[in-house]
């Protein structure tokens, strides 16, 4: 049964290895960012949903907007240990109430700093990826760190904007361009800024998103744990 283990254990820490050197793009870089991330592929047959938020928040352990080959050998692991516990029908869901439920106690999403932090973890996520090289006579007038326009397309991707406002990405775009704009942050007649905004405009989107998923993560979590608390069951027959 050990050899077994050690060989089921070897099989994930292998495959973890081959997917992070086959989607990483830079010889150089020993991590890797958002959309190799979303690139991964899952072992076997569970399917593992990289996009979900909670499931990036297990994954980027240390939460600095990277992923290195030992936090996805990490990951992996958790993963196959899961899949043999929970079965292949109830992976998916299993793994993703237990990566909220991990955020929202270790981040403290009651309270109005969870929000705060969760944005600044997806800021730092968009940060590596974003690549923006501007001109040098902007870098000398422009100072704001900046986000290019395909890291917040995987931003609109992850937080389901289409979906659940019905905003393309286009729309989106266009919003927060005005947003930094009317902000002072932003000229949109500078056309050498067409492609960017600033990652301040971002971090505010990101905050007001957070504060309406902390709170529809504490009415559900609070009320299932009062109902543990008082010894009752949230699922009644």
């Amino acid at each position: 049964m050990g050899n077994g283990g050690s060989v089921a254990n070897l099989r994930v820490q292998t495959f973890a290895e081959q997917e992070f050197f086959r989607v990483k793009a830079e010889d150089g870089r020993d991590h890797l960012i958002l959309p190799e991330i979303l690139s991964l592929r899952s072992l076997g047959e569970f399917k593992v949903g990289f996009e979900n938020m909670s499931t990036m928040y297990e994954l980027d352990h240390d939460h600095d907007g990277r992923v290195t080959l030992a936090e996805l050998q990490r990951f992996m692991d958790q993963c196959a240990v899961l899949e043999a516990r929970a079965g292949l029908h109830n992976f998916k869901r299993e793994l993703h109430a237990q990566s909220t439920l991990r955020m929202w106690r270790e981040r403290r999403l009651d309270h109005d700093q969870g929000a705060s932090w969760l944005a600044d973890w997806l800021c730092r996520l968009l940060a590596e990826h974003s690549s923006v090289q501007l001109e040098a006579d902007v870098c000398a007038e422009y100072t704001e760190p900046l986000v290019g326009r395909e890291s917040l397309r995987l931003l609109h991707q992850m937080l389901s904007v289409n979906m659940v406002h019905g905003v393309t990405f286009q729309g989106f775009f266009d919003l927060l361009q005005r947003v930094g704009e009317e902000a002072g942050l932003l000229q949109l007649e500078d056309e050498r800024l067409d492609d960017v905004l600033p990652l301040r405009v971002v971090r505010m989107f990101c905050i007001d998103v957070m504060r309406a998923v902390c709170g529809r993560l504490t009415a559900v979590i609070g009320y299932e744990q009062g109902a543990e608390a008082d010894g009752g069951a949230v699922n009644t027959p």
